[in-house]
């Protein structure tokens, strides 16, 4: 199962590695769920840091 997912966070601390403190970012992240008896087995997340970074300018 893929979920594609678009917002905007504001983490107040380290989000990913990067020093975002407090400051809104917008980003889209794919994630693919792997199913098994009808329950998460395994979950893969993919977003795009540099776009978050591009935002910070960092």
């Amino acid at each position: 199962m893929l979920i594609v997912f678009g917002g905007s966070i504001t983490p107040v601390k380290i989000f990913m590695g990067i020093a975002v403190n407090g400051r809104k970012v917008q980003f889209c992240e794919h994630v693919f769920y792997k199913l098994s008896d009808n329950k998460i087995n395994e979950v893969c997340s993919l977003i795009d840091k540099d776009a978050i970074r591009e935002q910070l300018r960092v």
